[in-house]
């Protein structure tokens, strides 16, 4: 693992976190978090995701977030807003 992976998946809770503020069940789109991180200059090429959903799919590996999709809109949220 390169140092760059922790700090992307720090970057992506917190994007997460913020997005979902208003949201009781947590649920938000993954284009909401994919535009807060690109907002806040997050280079998901240089910390080995060169596609936003991979970077997802290794978070919900390492039990940070889960997703749901229905049809093609995805959703992700932080595992601990259950």
């Amino acid at each position: 693992m390169s140092s760059a992976q922790p700090f992307v998946f720090e970057a992506l809770e917190k994007a997460v976190h913020t997005v979902s503020r208003n949201r009781p069940d947590g649920w938000v789109p993954f284009a909401a978090v994919s535009n807060l991180l690109i907002d806040q200059k997050i280079d998901l090429k240089r910390s080995g995701y060169p596609k936003f959903k991979r970077l997802i799919q290794a978070a919900e590996k390492r039990g940070i977030v889960e997703t749901r999709n229905s049809g093609l809109k995805w959703d992700v949220r932080l595992i601990h807003q259950k």
